[in-house]
């Protein structure tokens, strides 16, 4: 016997562990640059449903309370990039019974306009903005109690 063939295989050599890397490379080099377009559609998906949500949360209140109710724009702070606390002390929102699970990455407000001839006496319109990517281009949704949601910008776009 020889000293090659006493030598056991255990291990893998370094050429086998690079080439494993290698592949693990070109692996994430795909993927994570799709994780992060998915991630960010996901992100910008939810101005529309937020504005739907409040639009349906609109109804709610009116067939409850006879009337639609105003809401001042919340969250307060400027718009940017970053989830905010929703938080208490909008008294619209309070009353429609909308409080979104988490934090929000837009501003939303819902403004009415009372005796317009309508069936029920008034007209609202949810109103979202949103500059995700902060480059002061700002994707904006609107709905109404006539008109579901729709995109009022162009960069709406998936």
């Amino acid at each position: 016997m020889n000293a090659h063939q006493e030598r056991s295989q255990e291990g893998f050599t370094l050429v086998e562990l690079m080439i494993v890397v290698a592949i693990i490379g070109i692996l994430a080099a795909i993927a994570i640059p799709n994780f992060l377009a998915v991630q960010y559609r996901s992100k910008r998906a939810e101005l529309p449903i937020v504005v739907a949500s409040v639009r349906h949360a609109e109804f709610v209140y009116d067939g409850l309370y006879d009337g639609y109710i105003a809401a001042a724009p919340h969250p307060t702070e400027p718009l940017s990039k970053s989830a905010r606390s929703w938080g208490a002390g909008n008294d619209g929102f309070n009353h429609l019974g909308f409080l979104p699970d988490g934090a929000v990455r837009g501003t939303y407000e819902v403004v009415t306009v009372a005796g317009r001839a309508t069936s029920n006496g008034g007209e609202f319109t949810v109103i979202g903005i949103q500059d995700l990517d902060r480059d002061e281009v700002f994707s904006k949704y609107t709905a109404t109690n006539v008109r579901a949601i729709e995109p009022l910008t162009k960069n709406d776009v998936y």
